[in-house]
């Protein structure tokens, strides 16, 4: 290449390529310019007479890769020694920016609503295997920081400002589970608040608010029911290596209390939680034949 600075043009030799008073080097077609060369020694490419004044690639002499639609900068790449760091921004069609790429000499991937925000939507690392929702940093395999808490109308009513995991089937009905004020993990069915575990003790709560129920009615008695009963051990199939458990076999419990036992994918379950007041109903029972019986007993003896 040329050295002389006074010179400028293509040389008879082609050596060199110079444009005067520090003036970018166009390439024209049909008119239009196609590809410069800026004075700090960029290469641009330009794609449409109407993009004439931004570039749609840009390659910097800072080993940065810029790619432009219509004025708008949509992919960076920057090379520093073996390092390199990615942008990609997204658009709608108004032009605005609607999330941002991001990745680093760390081997993190962040997914941003812009490129300003602090804490991306997504972050991924690729050293440690983790995700992180609503966080830049993530010290599981999958972290979500819930950015908003519910509100509890203490209604049968679905919760406002929805917050937290969501698992919906087909668009239809959803269970969220979310935090709260109090640290307690809540469970929501189609928004309506349900049940909770409470971080003191891990006990798990179901709610149980009048204002939540209708059709209220006393149990019939329950004693001779549950002196039929007949609890068993067993271990389940294919897992014949684990422990002892101790429940009821579903097929017999339902001849008993037909409410309690539910069927999924042609299997039998039994709602042990609701049997807790069955079993507190038949205890009652049984204390109010023991104070009879009481009663008798201190009459024989008075005579």
């Amino acid at each position: 290449m040329g050295v002389n600075s006074s010179q400028y043009g293509i040389s008879p030799n082609g050596s060199f390529l110079r444009s005067a008073l520090k003036q970018p080097i166009d390439f024209w077609t049909n008119g239009n310019p196609q590809i410069r060369i800026d004075t700090s020694g960029s290469l641009q490419f330009f794609n449409s007479p109407s993009n004439s004044v931004e570039p749609n690639i840009q390659l910097r002499s800072s080993d940065t890769y810029d790619v432009y639609v219509e004025s708008n900068l949509i992919h960076r790449v920057t090379y520093e020694g073996a390092v390199v760091s990615e942008t990609a921004q997204f658009r709608n069609d108004s032009g605005q920016q609607i999330f941002v790429i991001e990745t680093n000499d760390k081997g993190q991937l962040e997914i941003k609503p812009n490129s300003t925000i602090d804490n991306p939507l997504i972050f991924m690392e690729d050293d440690s295997l983790t995700v992180g929702i609503g966080t830049s940093t993530s010290y599981t395999e999958l972290e979500i920081e819930q950015n908003r808490t519910p509100i509890l109308n203490g209604t049968s009513d679905p919760i406002s400002n929805q917050a937290g995991l969501t698992i919906r089937e087909d668009n239809e009905s959803s269970v969220t589970l979310f935090g709260d004020n109090s640290d307690d993990l809540n469970f929501a069915f189609d928004g309506v608040h349900k049940a909770f575990i409470s971080d003191n003790d891990g006990s798990y709560n179901i709610q149980s608010d009048i204002r939540l129920k209708s059709d209220i009615q006393k149990l019939h008695p329950e004693l001779n029911g549950v002196l039929n009963l007949a609890p068993k051990t067993y271990v389940y199939k294919g897992n014949e290596n684990s422990d002892v458990s101790i429940c009821f076999i579903a097929q017999e419990f339902e001849k008993r209390f037909p409410l309690l036992v539910s069927t999924k994918n042609d299997l039998k379950a039994v709602n042990h939680d609701d049997f807790s007041v069955i079993a507190l109903k038949a205890i009652q029972e049984q204390q109010e034949i023991i104070e009879s019986l009481e009663k008798i007993i201190a009459q024989f003896e008075q005579q």
